[in-house]
């Protein structure tokens, strides 16, 4: 079973992504900020993290910041899923080492889905 980490202050979209995976296949750990969110990857080494980028106390570029810079989580693939559309946000997140970017206005949760299990499969 994957564990997927889930990293979004908004608990709407925290259950429009629970409602989407798989129970029999993915493990399902929430986070509601960044600070949270890396208590949570210690805690449970995820095989895959879901980030927002506007959250509060610790927001997504800065998680990604710390994770990238933690030799033992540095390799977890982290899919941003954010409102965010500009282009320098998109850029940012990937030269911050987000291995995918999906704005939230332009998809739907199955296609955080659909995107997870490419990488874990």
């Amino acid at each position: 079973m994957k564990k997927i980490l889930l990293i979004d202050d908004d608990p709407s979209i925290l259950l429009l992504l629970k409602e989407v995976f798989p129970k029999e296949e993915y493990l399902l750990e929430y986070a509601r900020d960044g600070d949270e969110g890396l208590t949570k990857v210690k805690e449970i080494h995820p095989d895959v993290i879901v980030l927002d980028i506007l959250m509060p106390v610790m927001n997504g570029f800065e998680f990604l910041d710390m994770i990238k810079a933690d030799e033992k989580f540095k390799l977890i693939p982290i899919v941003v899923y954010s409102i965010l559309q500009d282009e320098k946000d998109v850029e940012t997140a990937f030269d911050k080492g987000a291995v995918s970017y999906i704005q939230k206005e332009q998809s739907e949760p199955k296609d955080v889905l659909q995107k997870v299990h490419e990488i874990v499969h």
